[in-house]
């Protein structure tokens, strides 16, 4: 192996969720808000407690 992993083949789904978010500024209350989720379904996203959303999600 040559150690040239992307982010997204090293990085949970909830590091994603995270990463994405942040970088567009948004904060868990606004995702959660368009998403139709509460904050503590993307707060468990991102901790890595959901790691298999359900596909409507």
């Amino acid at each position: 192996m040559d150690g040239g992993h992307t982010l997204q083949s090293e990085a949970g789904f909830g590091e994603l969720l995270r990463i994405r978010r942040e970088r567009i500024g948004l904060t868990q209350q606004v995702l959660a808000d368009h998403a139709t989720l509460s904050v503590r379904a993307i707060r468990d996203m991102e901790s890595g407690r959901v790691q298999r959303p359900r596909q409507e999600t």
